[in-house]
């Protein structure tokens, strides 16, 4: 971007502080037990709408929300024990509202970091809202390594260590991309039901997604609904929250990045919410002594619509673009992942028979330089498209789901440069025997369904199946789950699950040989993997604690690899306390059956577990507000990328490549802490909140990438160092 360009970006967010605001309002009340009318202390009440609040109710059952803007609003409350309840109000300016919030005792999952609530269809608001999982605050920013962290740490946190003198890939490997922290073990992340196909940027120095805009997250694994497939590992879903019903603008900049966001209701039945974000990579330029070399940006937007008959119907849009800078003789070309994605869904509630129909999307590009040959470039692109109908009724004591989901997916992989790399003709050339080109797709449908019940007081079980056909291969996978959670006591609760799940891939049919051939021929297959978790938890009064093992089988994915079991354990505690939260976790992943090359004994090794060990606080005192988040991690995965060869250097759709060593575990550690300190002011409507940051303060991060030529020791990109970050958010 020139500098006229960015001084007209900070016109646009100064500009957005001139439009009006709502004035704050007060929602409190009582959560009781429905049955007595005891007080139900420690439950966590959430208040979502332009913003998301979380509090958690006192010994005597009071909750309270002070200063929220006024707008539409959804409360929902979870306890251990009760039922899910939620409400959905609209609070005017300078009112406050009493709303209580009686619990019926059912014994309920507990699943981690998230209130599990049901948004149904509300007359007069925006329109329908699907089931949606709500992350803290503090788990969002880190996008939920307290719950998974073993399977996600690496490309959540994305944060990179120094490159070791010896190739830990094996030796030998030119023109190699080295990402530290990327995932061996990929999962399926969905964003309101469309699959992103590469969502957690390497860069790690943003949040997934706008939180001001994510209505929930999960990570999904074990017995969980089997409307859900796709990942092998685990099972990412973010869902976006409905505009609500006042305009509001927010937005930040900083040294390092800046966001702007926006929503407004559209008439009486309609509402639309937006927010773009981008790395501010020049500002970094000037910052450091080197050029940054690293650039992301993304936008998302979601309009709601209110069809009347307590039915509703969004539409969910995503772009995101991401680039690192690679050297290449006299200058540098550029390495980059593109996402698109949107999500049309229809949805009716009525007296809790919901039905919804939903259409997706989503194109995820790999656009990769080969430096074996002159502007050299590899292109690979996946497309999905699929369509679902699900409905989810009760009949008296029975819960059920069933549904039906279809999915095509095209898989494209171009090679082309600006000179033949045989005979030295110049002149744009692609899809030759050198530069070859491949095409695949294959199209999967399923049904599934699911029941629920308790069969006794303090249990609760669920029973499902899914059944998938692979219409190119004529096969049919059967992927049943199962899950029992029991409830000794109101604090406490023990589930056992169990689930089979499949991931499609695409891999270079076994008979290629790769001489004199235009089109490689691949084809798309489906692995397999079967998921044993334990998890228990305690929520009393302020107090939160969860613990959980599981046993993941991955099949042999083709009879080159071999099958592998991954155990792993993870423990998170958080702390609620008058001034802030407090947040504690660590995780552990085995590498059972994964061995790896030795490039010191040119042997082989057992592959170290992957750690992770996290610690947070968010909170407040007046009007000063602290965020500090730590992380310690061990054995993360090395991905190495090579630039050689363009039937190498397709980085889609392979769920395993332990086997061939191009994702490797590393031995190194790192430490890290992000800290923010800032001061929130009022000017009229206004909400301001000048801040600084400090990234990886306690690390040795001095590049998010690196770079190996053959022979030379490994070439540092987008250097970042540990810097103080001024910058400033507002919202009104």
């Amino acid at each position: 971007m020139t500098t006229r360009h960015a001084f007209l970006s900070i016109l646009l967010f100064i500009a957005a502080g001139c439009i009006p605001a709502a004035v704050a309002a007060q929602v409190r009340g009582y959560v009781t037990d429905g049955s007595s009318g005891d007080p139900v202390a420690g439950a966590l009440v959430w208040l979502t709408g332009r913003t998301i609040h979380l509090t958690r109710s006192a010994a005597d059952g009071t909750y309270e929300f002070i200063d929220a803007p006024a707008g539409s609003y959804c409360l929902r409350v979870d306890s251990p024990g009760y039922d899910a309840a939620s409400v959905c109000i609209s609070v005017s300016a300078n009112a406050s509202m009493i709303v209580d919030l009686p619990l019926d005792i059912r014994p309920v999952a507990i699943a981690p970091l998230m209130v599990s609530g049901r948004r149904g269809v509300v007359r007069g608001s925006t329109g329908s809202a699907r089931d949606s999982l709500n992350p803290s605050l503090a788990a969002l920013d880190l996008a939920l390594p307290a719950t998974a962290a073993s399977r996600l740490a690496a490309a959540q946190l994305g944060d990179l260590t120094h490159m070791p003198a010896s190739d830990p890939a094996g030796g030998g490997r030119p023109h190699a991309l080295y990402v530290w922290g990327s995932s061996a073990e990929r999962g399926r992340v969905l964003l309101d039901g469309a699959t992103l196909n590469a969502p957690l940027h390497l860069g790690a120095l943003l949040p997934p997604l706008d939180p001001n805009i994510v209505g929930g997250a999960d990570v999904r694994s074990g017995g969980i609904s089997p409307r859900y497939d796709g990942g092998t590992s685990y099972i990412m879903d973010f869902s976006t929250r409905p505009a609500g019903r006042q305009s509001g603008v927010w937005g930040e900049l900083d040294l390092l990045a800046g966001r702007i966001g926006a929503e407004t209701p559209i008439g009486a039945h309609a509402g639309v919410v937006f927010s773009a974000r981008r790395v501010n990579d020049e500002v970094i330029d000037g910052l450091v002594a080197s050029k940054f070399g690293y650039g992301y940006a993304d936008a998302l937007a979601r309009a709601d619509v209110d069809l009347g008959d307590d039915s509703g119907l969004h539409v969910t849009a995503l772009t995101t673009q991401e680039a690192v800078s690679i050297p290449r003789d006299q200058a540098d070309d550029r390495a980059s992942w593109k996402n698109h994605a949107a999500t049309l869904e229809w949805q009716r509630d009525q007296a809790g028979d919901m039905r919804t129909a939903t259409l997706s999307m989503s194109r995820g590009i790999a656009d990769l330089p080969l430096l074996s040959a002159v502007g050299g470039h590899l292109e690979a692109s996946l497309d999905r498209f699929s369509g679902m109908v699900e409905r989810q009724w009760s009949s008296e004591a029975l819960h059920w789901t069933a549904g039906a989901e279809a999915e095509h997916l095209v898989f494209r992989r171009r090679s082309r440069a600006l000179q033949d790399p045989v005979t030295g003709e110049a002149g744009a050339v692609e899809c030759t025997a050198a530069l070859p080109c491949s095409h695949a797709h294959a199209t999967l449908i399923s049904a599934f369904g699911e029941v629920s019940l308790s069969p006794a007081s303090g249990v609760q079980a669920r029973v499902g199946a899914r059944t998938m056909y692979d219409i190119g291969s004529e096969r049919v996978h059967v992927m049943p789950r199962a899950s029992v959670t029991l409830l000794p006591t109101q604090h406490y609760s023990i589930t056992i699950a169990a689930g089979r799940f499949s991931q499609p891939y695409v891999r270079e049919t076994p008979l290629f040989s790769g001489a004199d051939r235009v089109d490689v021929p691949i084809e798309v297959d489906v692995a397999r993997a079967t998921h044993l978790e334990l998890g228990i938890a305690r929520h009393s009064g302020a107090s939160y604690i969860r613990a959980g093992a599981y046993l993941r089988h991955h099949d042999s994915v083709d009879p080159a690899t071999r099958t592998r079991t991954v155990p792993g354990a993870d423990v998170a505690v958080e702390h609620s306390m008058k001034f802030g939260t407090v947040s504690l976790a660590y995780s552990i992943s085995g590498a059972a059956g994964v061995v790896l090359r030795d490039p010191q004994s040119d042997g082989e090794r057992d592959a170290s577990p992957q750690q992770l060990a996290t610690a947070g606080f968010r909170g407040s005192l007046g009007r000063w507000q602290l965020e500090l988040n730590t992380a310690y991690g061990a054995g993360l995965p090395l991905t190495s990328i090579v630039l050689e060869q363009p039937v190498d250097a397709s980085p889609l759709l392979d769920p395993q490549r332990d086997a061939d060593g191009d994702q490797l575990r590393s031995g190194r550690s790192y430490l890290r802490a992000d800290a923010s300190v800032g001061a929130e002011w009022r000017i009229g409507a206004v909400r301001v909140t000048p801040y600084v940051r400090i990234i990886n303060a306690l690390g040795q991060r001095e590049s998010l990438f690196y770079f190996r030529d053959a022979g030379a020791e490994p070439r540092r990109l987008a250097r970042l160092p540990a810097i103080p970050i001024v910058g400033v958010r507002w919202q009104f």
